[in-house]
């Protein structure tokens, strides 16, 4: 059993830092990390990474005292960040002229500097390997965060075993084995046995490289290779002497489904439910927009959908040639009128439809202050194919590995193209927004594309929700309902944004990132219902900059909070706090949550917390109890739903897993965690666990035998002074 004080319990609820016992073995580093506190002369968090062996993240006030600071401010950031590094090279055990590191990138956000470098080895690149440098934009140029990935000690051959051709064919026959499948009609995965049918855009491009593999160091090729049919883009890292494949994924994030058209589409505009493809959809369904800044082509004398925001064209297949159109690809008429095309039985519609929906957006984002020559967000004429992928069933965002990201749609089963639903644009420029932000965090990882997913969907509802609460159709909250029309057995939406799923339970099971991104969509829907759309989408979009590589929902909650006290000095907390616990989603200082599990399906055992009102109060039962008859008490003060703590879920015999969240504590007294034996059902004792957690630190874990129904058991116990 472990069990840290209350103290440090109540410090971590109310957001200070909880000291950390580091089993890191290397003095060097942990001298490094006292120098840096002597300079710095103010405390920080540090993280270690799972094997004790070096710095994951630095958090906190970095800078040094104010007459260094001085020398700051006629400093670049980029030289900012290499001094810091250059002086505490030991905390990362990297070489102390950083002569191994270069720049990969640096960004400017509403909060600061964030400054990416690459890890190189004997001239070749460490593939995970760098470190990032967040600093502040003012003229301190304060920093505050440091994501480490620098590998240290590598030392290791660079000549390769296998040859260049040797590491194409072990690719290849692993294609075959694991990513040739196609779809059916209905949208299932069907393999494909052919092997002629693997065909390449281009022959596998190849880079030799280090790959950290366990804090380990691997010479590795990394293999870029995109297929055709169906539609993919694989990046391989593969063992340079072993042939072993270490790591492979799809960089291509995938929108499964449906779309909308018009504004947002005709099932919401016209809140009609009953609309298929087949339907005849009236005129008033339909709206005049403007197109803004669009292009002239001076050779054909014609107007087209390319502006500075977007690039209309049918570009993933042949080009379409459209009646009167000399310009492949491209519907050009001979004045800026596009008013002939508003009716979706045309293809051209698709493309007016996709040009108004991304530039209409970007210039939103850029209204939220993300503009300017550094500032900006995906500002940038992005390609769009509203026709791509031969109109099979998917639409896809191409990351910007490829050269520049772009941007296709497809068609549904039943006649419904993905361009004509402003949800399906928005879900795929949102994950055009995440990649230019991060340069491709959100591609690997089950939690990490499922927050790509879920932010895609967050994305295109809320930008469709005034819309749709003027129809009457909904609050917003149903996603891609015009697509979802669309199939073989039409469905009301394709997702929904305001479920409740709960982590990590709820996760799926092989992991599939659409399912589970509906768990971090409804976290951002929920942090939208609690603040104003433009604040909301600040903090959101500014978080994006702070995450980690290949984050989970926990880091995406840190960056929340980051984000909100770089912009707001955190006044927001309390709304992100609630919306995160509410989830199951632990971040520092967001309160506690407490986790009830048992090893007998069948058994009723209830999880119970209880205030200092039920103190004195003996027996298993109490009205003001949070528990199964009461899963949200209104603790504190009144009609504030962030006081008061939340029950998950009533397990009877068809589960085993409770579980209680508690953002704020804010009533004085002590508190009690009790476990009640409901019904044991004739299955005779069983055995109960309990963790307790403030925000991401475990501060108790015990287990007890619960040998009769009735029986009860006091784990753990807090108080809260005035």
């Amino acid at each position: 059993m472990k069990i840290i004080s209350n103290i440090a319990l109540m410090a971590a609820i109310c957001g200070f830092p909880i000291a950390a016992l580091s089993q890191a073995q290397d003095p060097q580093i942990l001298q490094a990390i006292e120098s840096l506190k002597n300079k710095v002369g103010k405390s920080f968090t540090i993280t270690w990474n799972d094997q004790q062996t070096r710095i994951k993240a630095l958090d906190g006030n970095l800078s040094f005292p104010k007459s260094k600071k001085n020398a700051f401010t006629s400093m670049s950031p980029d030289q900012v960040a290499f001094d810091f590094l250059k002086q505490n090279y030991a905390i990362f055990k990297m070489k102390s002229s950083g002569a191994d590191l270069r720049r990969k990138f640096t960004k400017e956000s509403l909060s600061g500097y964030h400054i990416m470098m690459e890890q190189t080895y004997r001239g070749l690149p460490v593939f995970n390997g760098g470190i990032e440098v967040h600093l502040s934009n003012d003229s301190n140029k304060a920093i505050n965060l440091i994501h480490n990935y620098y590998l240290p000690d590598i030392d290791i051959s660079t000549i390769p075993v296998l040859s260049n051709h040797e590491i194409k064919d072990l690719v290849k026959f692993d294609v075959f084995q694991h990513y040739m499948t196609t779809e059916d009609i209905t949208g299932r995965q069907e393999p494909i046995f052919s092997k002629s049918a693997l065909t390449l855009k281009e022959e596998p491009k190849l880079e030799l490289g280090v790959f950290n593999v366990k804090e380990k160091p691997v010479l590795v090729y990394k293999v870029l290779l995109e297929i055709e049919s169906p539609k993919k883009l694989l990046e391989y890292i593969v063992d340079a002497n072993t042939g072993e494949v270490i790591e492979s994924v799809n960089l291509i994030q995938n929108f499964q489904g449906q779309g909308k058209v018009f504004n947002p589409n005709p099932v919401n505009t016209l809140n009609n439910r009953t609309l298929t493809a087949s339907s005849i959809i009236p005129d008033v369904a339909y709206i005049t927009t403007n197109l803004l800044d669009i292009k002239f082509n001076t050779l054909f004398k014609r107007y087209v959908l390319f502006g500075p925001y977007v690039n209309v064209s049918d570009l993933e297949e042949l080009p379409h040639i459209f009646d009167s159109a000399p310009i492949p690809g491209r519907i050009a008429p001979l004045t800026t009128s596009f008013l002939f095309i508003n009716d979706r039985k045309f293809d051209s519609f698709e493309h007016v439809m996709v040009y108004s929906v991304i530039d209409r957006n970007q210039r939103y984002i850029q209204s939220l202050g993300f503009k300017g020559p550094i500032k900006e967000i995906n500002s940038r004429s992005i390609e769009a194919d509203p026709h791509g992928l031969n109109n099979t069933n998917n639409s896809h965002y191409v990351p910007n590995v490829t050269g520049t990201g772009y941007l296709a749609f497809g068609k549904t089963p039943r006649n419904i193209d993905h361009a004509e639903d402003a949800d399906v644009i928005l879900h795929e420029y949102g994950h055009a927004i995440q990649d230019n932000i991060t340069k491709g965090k959100y591609l690997r990882g089950a939690e990490a594309r499922a927050m790509g997913e879920g932010f895609g969907d967050y994305w295109a509802a809320s930008n469709t929700r005034i819309q749709s609460t003027i129809s009457g159709f909904d609050q917003g909250e149903c996603f891609a309902e015009w697509l979802a029309r669309g199939f073989i057995a039409p469905k009301s939406c394709l997702r929904k944004v305001n479920g409740n799923k709960h982590y990590p339970e709820n996760m799926s099971n092989p992991p599939e990132e659409h399912d589970d991104g509906e768990i971090w969509s409804a976290v951002l829907w929920d942090i939208l219902n609690r603040l104003s759309k433009p604040v909301a989408d600040k903090i959101i979009l500014e978080s994006h900059f702070l995450v980690p590589a290949n984050p989970k929902f926990s880091d995406g909650g840190e960056a929340l909070l980051k984000a909100d006290k770089a912009l707001y000095a955190g006044k927001h907390r309390n709304a992100l706090c609630t919306a995160l616990t509410e989830r199951g989603i632990g971040a520092t200082g967001c309160g506690i949550q407490i986790i009830l599990t048992w090893n007998k399906l069948g058994v009723d055992l209830d999880l119970h917390l209880r205030g200092p009102d039920g103190f004195s109060f003996v027996g298993p039962r109490f009205d003001n109890d949070c528990a199964y008859y009461n899963k949200s008490p209104d603790w504190g003060t009144a009609a504030d739903t962030s006081d008061n703590p939340r029950l998950f879920q009533d397990c009877t015999t068809d589960c085993k897993q409770e579980e209680i969240t508690f953002y704020k504590v804010t009533q004085p007294g002590t508190y009690k965690v009790l476990v009640h034996n409901f019904s044991d059902h004739g299955l005779g004792p069983a055995t109960a666990k309990v963790q307790v957690f403030a925000g991401r630190a475990i501060v108790f874990q015990g287990t007890s035998v619960l040998n009769s129904t009735d029986a009860v058991w006091i784990p753990y116990r807090f108080s809260k002074t005035q």
